[in-house]
């Protein structure tokens, strides 16, 4: 089972990857400055990653090859980001309790909604 946790609209969730794949990841995507998650529509606050390094890939998919015959791959939808530290990071927002992530790194997704004039929408903040 996959470790998640919440903030609000956002959801991060634990992935088990090697140090290899995350360093290739690191080299196929483009930091997000500030750490900002997502600034809020209604009052502009903002989800805030304090530790670690906040990115979007360059690609959707990525798939390494760590040895013969052994891979790892991960897949990341539009919209999604990859967030990854040695150290415990800190997820802030002025509307929440702050949120401690233990080490390693994370899939990060916003909530979706279904509605059936825009079917599936961002929740909005």
């Amino acid at each position: 089972m996959q470790e998640a946790y919440r903030q609000g609209e956002i959801l991060f969730i634990k992935v088990a990857l090697s140090a290899e794949a995350v360093k290739a990841i690191k080299e196929h995507s483009r930091a997000i400055e500030g750490g900002v998650i997502r600034e809020g529509e209604t009052t502009g606050h903002k989800h805030v990653v304090n530790g670690g390094v906040l990115q979007t890939l360059e690609t959707r998919h990525m798939g390494y090859m760590l040895g013969e015959g052994i891979h790892e791959y991960i897949n990341l939808p539009e919209g999604e980001m990859f967030l990854s530290s040695d150290d415990k990071i800190t997820i802030t927002h002025p509307e929440h309790k702050e949120l401690t992530l233990d080490k390693g790194a994370y899939v990060v997704r916003i909530q979706r909604e279904y509605d059936e004039a825009d079917k599936y929408r961002r929740v909005s903040d």
